[in-house]
């Protein structure tokens, strides 16, 4: 159960629950047990992963009723090779690194629960676009912002707004005429306890990149 508008949230506020559906037994026959199925999904910080840049890559298993599962396994490429692996660290979640280059399509090869193996595609990375990574230290939070090499006439600059609470708490540019990255803190000490949403904006106000904390 959940409104639209706290999809912008943290999925964590959504509210779940399972209801048991019984049915009159109708035969004693006994039935095949269906095997487990896993659903595994990708979230690339920021949003979207893109082309010759390294992101953040987080994952989630669960099986059909929503719980987490444990996962492990490879991301390889067209060809077949292998990047980097991956397996669950918390509650059927974990994080790996990728830099995806250009015309190449990366796919998860992983084992489920019942240890058969499946292959999940990764979202495919964009031509161009922006990545943001961001973490909170004691008193800051700290943001990291990448363009291509090659994309400083594409992202001259972009526009960094913070909201807290549906509330501005900060707003700054960063040039990236000369520099293909940035890095900056924001201060928590006017902040207040709840979810932070980060927002990168091109300079016609499209958002590029997205966070939240």
């Amino acid at each position: 159960a959940y409104t639209n508008w706290m999809l912008n949230f943290d999925s964590s506020f959504l509210y779940y629950k399972t209801i048991p559906i019984y049915t009159e037994k109708t035969t004693t026959a006994k039935k095949p047990v269906a095997a487990p199925v896993t659903l595994l999904q990708f979230f690339p910080e920021g949003g979207d992963l893109v082309q010759q840049i390294e992101s953040l890559v987080a994952f989630k298993a669960t099986d059909t009723k929503g719980l987490p599962v444990k996962v492990s396994g490879d991301i390889v490429d067209t060809k077949g090779a292998k990047i980097t692996s991956f397996n669950t660290e918390h509650d059927g979640m974990g994080k790996f690194l990728l830099k995806s280059e250009p015309g190449v399509q990366y796919k998860a090869v992983w084992k489920d629960a019942a240890g058969k193996q499946q292959q999940s595609n990764l979202p495919a990375a964009k031509p161009k676009g922006i990545v943001m990574a961001a973490y909170q230290v004691a008193d800051a939070i700290q943001f990291t912002i990448k363009r291509q090499e090659d994309g400083a006439a594409d992202y001259p600059s972009v526009t960094i707004v913070v909201q807290s609470q549906q509330q501005m708490v900060y707003q700054a540019v960063a040039n990236l005429t000369n520099s293909s990255g940035v890095r900056a803190s924001i201060p928590m000490e006017n902040i207040a306890t709840g979810i932070v949403q980060i927002t990168v904006f091109s300079n016609d106000n499209k958002p590029l990149a997205e966070r939240i904390l």
